[in-house]
């Protein structure tokens, strides 16, 4: 038996093993434990990678990811919320955070967005905290990061929005390539247009050599939230750039160049650019001047 919390390893398992082995998605959160879904009660074969019906046991029911309706049958998809007798009582000394987390009539809300069938089988789409708006329409960045895992160059991808004027957000995509393989921008966003629906293709494709993640081992979205929109540099570097003597002089240009597009999307970088042009002379040569940095973020009410 293999265990697995990664989505995407949890498809490529499936896509290896699937003729010679039965894999079996399980769903849990701390706060209402592991029994949450169940085999169908007439032995119907579950289909790969969804998570089956409610156990006898326990109640779901789906809300709109703003909030609103419960969708309590039939197909749909929204928030999964969940009533069950292994819910855990409250969050120790913290009755205000219990309280959020619970509805009145004692369903446990999970944030995580899921979408049940006309079967009534349900399957797993992503956070309710990462979906964003394109063009009026809901992209869940989880779908397009499987999507885009099923690549051939790609071993890993991420997914953030990107503010537009014009469509709200558009999807912008990270990714790291498998071992040997060459992961090409352009072919990987035609790749995404082709195989899934236009509105959540990401409209541009960046390749990193590793992820940056969160002490608890996944990836780190916030960061790359905050990665240069359209331009080569991404958090990875500006993390390099920051760490004072990693960026060797002869790349300070090609590093301001970089933090500055940072900097017109995530404001506060331009106290970061001010404060490295002060403390190391090379890299305020190739900067020049932090007040004209400081300046810059304090106009931006910084």
């Amino acid at each position: 038996m293999i265990e697995t919390a990664s989505s995407s390893i949890c498809f490529c398992i499936a896509s290896t093993f699937l003729s010679a082995a039965t894999v079996a998605n399980g769903y849990g959160t701390t706060e209402i434990g592991s029994v949450v879904f169940a085999p169908h009660p007439d032995g119907r074969e579950t289909p790969p990678l969804a998570l089956g019906w409610p156990h006898p046991a326990v109640s779901l029911r789906l809300r709109d990811a703003h909030g609103g309706t419960a969708i309590d049958t039939g197909e749909g998809e929204g928030v999964l919320e969940v009533r069950t007798p292994g819910a855990m009582l409250g969050y120790h000394g913290l009755p205000e955070q219990t309280a959020r987390c619970f509805t009145e009539d004692g369903y446990y809300i999970t944030n995580d967005v899921m979408r049940r069938d006309a079967d009534g089988c349900f399957w797993f789409l992503g956070r309710s905290d990462d979906m964003f708006v394109c063009g009026g329409e809901n992209v869940y960045p989880g779908e397009v990061e499987k999507l885009l895992e099923r690549h051939p160059a790609v071993a890993e991808a991420c997914v953030v929005p990107v503010p537009d004027a014009v469509k709200g957000h558009k999807p912008f995509a990270f990714v790291v390539a498998r071992p040997g393989a060459v992961a090409e921008p352009d072919e990987i966003r035609r790749y995404a247009l082709a195989e899934g629906p236009a509105y959540a293709h990401p409209r541009a494709v960046h390749v990193l050599e590793t992820m940056p993640l969160l002490a608890t081992g996944k990836i780190d979205r916030a960061a790359l939230r905050r990665a240069p929109m359209g331009h080569p540099f991404t958090a990875q570097y500006i993390r390099r750039a920051l760490n004072q003597g990693v960026v060797p002089p002869e790349e300070y240009p090609e590093a301001v160049e970089g933090l500055a597009a940072i900097a017109r999307s995530t404001p506060d970088v331009y106290l970061m650019i001010a404060t490295m042009a002060r403390s190391d002379p090379e890299f305020g040569a190739a900067a020049g001047s932090p007040v004209v940095w400081y300046e810059q973020a304090f106009e931006r009410g910084l």
